[in-house]
């Protein structure tokens, strides 16, 4: 088919050895390490910049920073970060936990999703920090009557489309908005749907264009080379200090992006997105591909598969990658040359479980396949009749 890290164990000491090879490697390579000289919530109007959690620091578990993976729903790198919510042992449902207004804020817009299969709705509330420059609060559970009015039965909204990712069948409903908010007023609430454990958070800067995409043309549409670091648009203070200190990604010397990184393709090399051409890019993101950096493990490399190739279930699939050699080779040094290269997989629970074969057969093509176990013998990586095709 055709689809375009003196008291340390031995192990410890040798994961320290081969991530530090690797950190020192991406340091060094301005291509594939994102480079950041100025903050562009620097230059927000003093008076627009955040200055208050969305949720309390108390209430929540983890930040994930930007570029997370959770195929299918989220193949590519995501363009928002997430703040976790606490969930009982065993429960199904994480805590409600009141949402805040992060700053002094024009809301413009909120967007209803409404879940067909599970019955239930949740909210995208968007607002405007200056022009050009605005943010998203997605998966809100309820909206606070007072500033939102009454959104049962979607009364005042319009339906906009409905769409399946993820296994799940959506309803996107639009009601726009023109209304100036105050720091620290209540939206709503998050957390309490069933699988929603997390308050999404956008924010995109139209002043700033991340220009490594391969197939630029591809976002013309869509916000996601816009996006930058919510936390940057924080003012400087205990706020800022305390949201940055529960990010959840491993310390990098050098890593100018400690709040994670999205656009990481590298052109004429395997790393980055690839979307199967039977189908509409970008979204959904289903069924497409990504071989990038992973957003938490700074040392690790991920496989976030789709859909598309039957041998591997949708997923994500890390391993440490290294700089010569066939086997775990880094996305970014395999070209277009001919040679298969191969990848011992890892899901999320570190279990080990195929062997993901690769070839760039030209710039913007690249064949996948998945066989079984795993085979370091590289002249047993042969591609199958489900191998699938993917282009940039």
């Amino acid at each position: 088919m055709k689809y375009c890290r003196t008291g340390l164990s031995r192990d410890t000491i040798t994961l320290m050895l081969v991530s530090l090879s690797v950190i020192l490697i991406r340091c060094g390579d301005e291509d594939t390490s994102p480079t950041n000289s100025t903050n562009p919530g620097d230059t927000i109007a003093a008076d627009t910049l955040l200055t208050v959690s969305p949720l309390s620091i108390d209430s929540v578990t983890g930040f994930v920073p930007l570029g997370n993976l959770n195929p299918s729903g989220h193949v590519f790198p995501t363009d928002h970060c997430y703040m976790y919510l606490p969930t009982d042992p065993g429960a199904y449902r994480s805590h409600v936990v009141t949402l805040y207004c992060p700053g002094n804020l024009r809301l413009t817009e909120i967007n209803a999703f409404e879940h067909v299969g599970a019955n239930i709705t949740d909210y995208r509330i968007g607002f405007e920090l200056q022009s050009g420059v605005t943010l998203e609060f997605s998966h809100a559970s309820s909206l606070e009557q007072s500033v939102f009015g009454d959104v049962t039965g979607f009364a005042g909204f319009t339906l906009l489309q409905e769409y399946t990712t993820g296994g799940e069948t959506y309803r996107m409903w639009r009601k726009p908005a023109d209304t100036v908010l105050s720091a620290g007023t209540i939206l709503g609430t998050a957390g309490g749907n069933p699988r929603q454990g997390a308050l999404d958070i956008g924010v995109y800067d139209t002043r700033v264009t991340h220009a490594t995409a391969a197939a630029a043309g591809t976002w013309t549409n869509s916000n996601y080379l816009h996006a930058v670091c919510p936390l940057e648009y924080y003012a400087p203070g205990a706020v800022k200090e305390s949201l940055y200190a529960i990010m959840q990604r491993d310390t990098v010397h050098g890593d100018n992006y400690p709040c994670g990184w999205i656009a990481q393709d590298v052109a004429g090399t395997a790393q980055g997105i690839w979307f199967n051409p039977d189908s509409p890019r970008p979204y959904p993101e289903d069924p497409h591909l990504a071989l990038v950096w992973h957003n938490q493990e700074a040392a690790r490399q991920v496989i976030s598969m789709g859909t598309s190739v039957h041998a591997l279930p949708a997923g994500t699939y890390k391993f440490t990658p290294v700089t010569d050699g066939a086997l775990n080779r880094r996305f970014d040094q395999i070209e277009p040359d001919g040679q298969v290269h191969g990848y011992h997989l890892m899901d999320h629970h570190d279990l080990l479980l195929k062997t993901a074969i690769v070839q760039m057969t030209d710039a913007t093509t690249l064949r996948f396949d998945a066989l079984v176990g795993h085979i370091s013998d590289s002249s047993l990586w042969i591609f199958t009749d489900s191998a699938m095709t993917f282009t940039r």
